[in-house]
């Protein structure tokens, strides 16, 4: 491993990523994420740049980039929101590298928790999380279905509060968040290239809401992300799992290796 860089993500490899993510999903859930979209890389070349948020670092054998990770700050909390190795990169301890290099550069005195997300049927990623000394926090479901037929002739009053800057985003990047008030709530609503609106639980129990999804692009599917493993009228494509780290820290801020099950 002595010959592997560990350092910040170079924005000209930004168009190789959705490539390794890809490799590392089942073929019908990857159209589900943002990573689907042919712009994500511009998301990431612009995060390098202007986020505030966020850190990307790639790992690097003579220039090329073999994987990488994508750290995001959460008050108390540093999430992991990427971490993928390419295929002939894998199981020789690198994933583990990337993983201590983000929690050692990024982790300061205020962070006390470490989360991710994965995948309920990647049990690889899964164990190895549960060594590195994570535990099932809780699960989301993922279902899809065809916009049901609605009564247009019911007058409804919604308001995209941020359409134009949405439309900016999506035009940018393949995906955007729609913000929509009814006269019940708002609620932001993903935008996942040209195929779906992403939800969550509650925002489908609101009609007035998803007639005026049906009236802003009625070919879109939806995504619904749920606590539950059955939701009617829709069909279940996947399961994720949120997975929890607690952590101690050492003075400035630095967590050793054995806290963090790296040894």
């Amino acid at each position: 491993m002595n010959e592997i860089q560990i350092r910040p993500l170079l924005a000209e490899d930004a168009d190789t990523i959705p490539e390794l993510i890809e490799a590392g999903i089942r073929a019908e859930v990857f159209p589900l994420t943002i990573f689907s979209s042919d712009k994500y890389y511009r998301y990431i070349q612009d995060r390098l740049v202007h986020g505030t948020d966020v850190a990307f670092y790639g790992a690097y054998r003579k220039g090329k980039l073999l994987g990488y990770a994508e750290w995001r700050y959460q008050e108390e909390n540093l999430f992991l929101n990427n971490i993928y190795l390419a295929h002939d990169s894998r199981g020789n301890g690198l994933g583990r590298e990337l993983f201590h290099q983000g929690v050692h550069v990024l982790s300061t005195p205020n962070t006390n928790h470490l989360s991710l997300d994965v995948f309920e049927d990647n049990d690889g990623a899964k164990s190895w999380y549960e060594r590195l000394g994570f535990t099932h926090h809780q699960s989301s479901f993922w279902h899809v279905t065809k916009h049901k037929k609605m009564n247009k002739e019911k007058k409804i009053a919604y308001k995209v509060t941020n359409l134009e800057l949405a439309n900016k985003q999506h035009e940018s990047y393949g995906f955007s968040m729609l913000r929509i008030e009814t006269s019940h709530n708002a609620y932001n609503i993903g935008r996942i290239t040209n195929r779906y609106f992403r939800l969550q639980q509650e925002n489908f129990y609101d009609e007035d809401l998803i007639i005026a999804l049906n009236n802003l692009d009625e070919k879109r599917d939806l995504l619904l992300i749920s606590n539950h493993p059955f939701v009617e009228g829709f069909e279940l494509i996947c399961a994720s799992n949120r997975m929890t780290k607690s952590i101690s820290t050492l003075r400035g801020g630095i967590y050793d290796n054995q806290n963090l099950g790296l040894k």
